[in-house]
This record gives structure tokens, sequence and C-alpha cells, in this order.
């Protein structure tokens, strides 16, 4: 376990080198620079240049890559270009609203997810699974945003019982906490119900091939009811490979929160890469990025460790193929 530890954790640091040094040279290839925060027409060339010589962008390409190496390993993006102090302090402010946002949305995800696949599976063994099947297949296909749309017009507009876009005020006072919460609603519905079919369609089909195993077909000999057989026996090893899809599921959620936190306003890191994004802010860009991707290859190696110690087979494989090479 030790081994296969290691070497996920080193493939993962790989991983998320690649994704940084392409987010670096793809953000300078954007035309413009820091000097179009400056939008001043009285402003001449030499005084650009200046702001450009300031922040570092007037030497070559590759001399910045080579400063921005040692500064990620530091980790030390330097300032924001447009908030005009640290990075560490921007993201700071915003990454706990991100957090809450993605644990609700994936909170959200696993209750409706499972909910969904117990519904597949009850009306698969009825014979009438199709329709739900169907269901559940366009309600995958829905994008986020028009989702989080349309539960904004029927639930903020038009019943008004949640506010329609904010994460309310700052504060830990129960009120306040009461109200984060009813602005929490809406977006974590829109971002969880977003990635519940996936976790649905795969938990269903781990369902049906559970169903037909040896101990599966033992407990319903005894006489139990369908309700036990599935709850005590069938659903624990069926939710195995959900483990894996609840890993990948994160690059959704990180993805799915940027769009969610455009439609909602909600004050959170992927509304602020947005905006670091057009104002050119390459540090922030980068240092939003940064925490995104190792969010995501935790999440993937997370799900890799706990896979391997629910399935000792995983363990099994790695160690055959390390034995098996010459």
């Amino acid at each position: 376990m030790g081994r296969y530890l290691v070497r996920r954790s080193f493939s993962s640091l790989v991983t998320l080198f690649g994704v940084l040094t392409l987010v670096f040279f793809l953000v300078r290839l954007h035309p413009g620079d820091v000097s179009l925060l400056y939008d001043d027409p009285g402003m001449d060339d030499a005084a650009r240049e200046a702001i450009r010589r300031a922040y570092g962008l007037d030497q070559p390409l590759a001399s910045q890559y080579v400063l921005f190496l040692a500064s990620t390993l530091r980790l030390e993006f330097g300032s924001s270009f447009s908030h005009h102090r640290p990075v560490a302090q921007v993201i700071a402010e915003t990454i706990p609203l991100t957090a809450l946002l993605a644990g609700a949305g994936l909170f959200v995800e696993l209750l409706a997810g499972t909910g969904l696949a117990l519904l597949l599976d009850r009306r698969r063994a009825a014979g009438r699974g199709t329709i739900a099947g169907t269901c559940v297949l366009a309600l995958h296909s829905i994008p986020s945003f028009w989702l989080g749309l349309v539960l904004v017009a029927v639930f903020a507009h038009g019943l008004g019982l949640l506010p329609p876009s904010g994460a309310g005020p700052p504060g830990a006072a129960a009120v306040h906490l009461v109200d984060r919460l009813r602005h929490l609603l809406l977006p974590a519905a829109t971002l969880g119900l977003a990635g519940a079919p996936a976790i649905a369609r795969h938990l269903a089909a781990s369902l049906e091939r559970v169903s037909s195993a040896d101990f599966v077909r033992t407990a319903r000999a005894k006489g139990l009811s369908p309700r036990a057989v599935l709850l005590r026996h069938a659903l624990k090893p069926a939710l195995l490979p959900v483990v894996t899809i609840v890993g990948l599921s994160l690059p959704l959620l990180v993805s799915g929160a940027l769009v969610v936190e455009v439609v909602f306003a909600w004050p959170g890191m992927g509304r602020l890469a947005i905006n670091a994004l057009h104002a050119r802010d390459y540090p922030l860009v980068i240092a939003c990025t940064a925490v995104a991707g190792a969010a995501v290859v935790a999440g993937g190696l997370v799900a890799d460790l706990v896979h391997a110690a629910i399935d000792p087979r995983v363990r099994d494989a790695h160690s055959s193929d390390r034995v098996g090479r010459p």
C-alpha cells in the first residue's frame, strides 16, 4: 500500500505540474497584458512599458517561466495585478465559500444520485425501467447554467422562497447562518443535480450486476424481502464503483462551481478566476488554477486510495505489474 501511495502521489504531482505549465503559456498567449488595466488615454508608451517592467513582463518568456517555477515551488504567486495585494490573501477570502458550495453540491449529488439509482433499480426489477432511464439521461444532458436559471425563475422570482443571488451577509451569528444557508440552497442544488444523473446511472448499472451475484441470490432464497436484499446485501458492494465516480466528479464540481458562481453571483474562487482572466491578472489566474488543480488531483488520489483500501484486487494488480516487469 505504501508503494502504491508513493506512485500515485508522484503521478498526481506530475499531472498538476503539467496543468500549471499549460495554463502559464495559454494565459500569456492571450492578447494584451496588465498595462490594459491602466486604460488612461494620456498614458504614453514609456509609462506602459514601466508598468510591464514593474511586473516582470518585459523579460523573455523563458525567464518568466523559470521565475514562475521557482515561485510555485515556494507556494508564492506574487501580487495580484488587479487587487494590488498578495494573491494568497485574495484567494484565502474566496476558498471557504467555494469549498462550502462544492461540499454542499457533492452532498446533493450523492443524495439525489443514490435516490435516482434506487428508483431506476426498482423500475428495472418491475420491467418498467425504460422511461425512468430516459428521464435520468435527459436530466444529465441539461446544462448547469440553464438549470440554475430555471431554479431561480421558479423558486426566487416565481415563488419568492429563496434569494436569487449572493452569499448572504458575513458573520457567524445564527441569523446570518440561516441566511447563508438560504443563499446556498439554489446554487448547491444546481451543482448537485447536474452531477446526480452520472452517479445514478453508474450505481444503477452496478446494482444490476450485483443482483445476479451468488450472495444476493442466497439472500433471496432465505426469504428476505426485496428491500432488505437491496439495502443490506446489494447496495454496499454496488457502491464500490461510485467511489471512483465521486473522485472523478471533482473536476466537474470545480468547473461547475465556476459556472454556478457566475449565475448566482456567488463570491467564490470561480467568479474570482473569471474576473482575473478578463483583467489579464496572470498571478491570480495561475494561483486559482493551482488551487483548483490541486483539489482535482487530490480528489482523484483519495478516490484511488479508498478504492484500493476497499478492494484488495487493485493493490494486487499493481503488485503483479511490478513482479511481472523484467
